[in-house]
């Protein structure tokens, strides 16, 4: 949508050229001065919050894939290794960390 948008942005800035060059200078229309001013800012308006649109989109979905690969991924490894949640929460035990002992080696993953 937000791309659709920029691209109809950028096309109306092409259409509002003739009626701005022949409107201002050729034939000097108080009505098209008055005017085509708030419509090229519209314009540019409209083609701001598109750009920010498409980005904003492309982006959610881009981090979505990845959000859904790492799902995926991590669904696979606990079906691979069952015991992995339980050996990673004794692996990440503030008391390993804190006394800096280490994790002890009988509790190693069986791979």
């Amino acid at each position: 949508m937000g791309m659709a948008m920029h691209a109809a942005s950028v096309a109306g800035l092409v259409v509002l050229v003739e009626p701005l060059i022949d409107g201002t200078f050729i034939k000097k229309d108080p009505t098209v001065i008055r005017w085509m001013p708030w419509v090229i800012l519209a314009v540019f308006l409209a083609r701001g919050i598109a750009g920010f649109l498409s980005t904003y989109t492309m982006e959610w979905i881009g981090r979505r894939v990845v959000t859904d690969l790492r799902q995926e991924l991590f669904d696979q490894l606990l079906h691979l290794f069952p015991a992995l949640p339980v050996y990673l929460s004794l692996a990440l035990h503030p008391v390993w960390i804190l006394t800096g002992t280490g994790f002890p080696c009988s509790h190693r993953l069986p791979i």
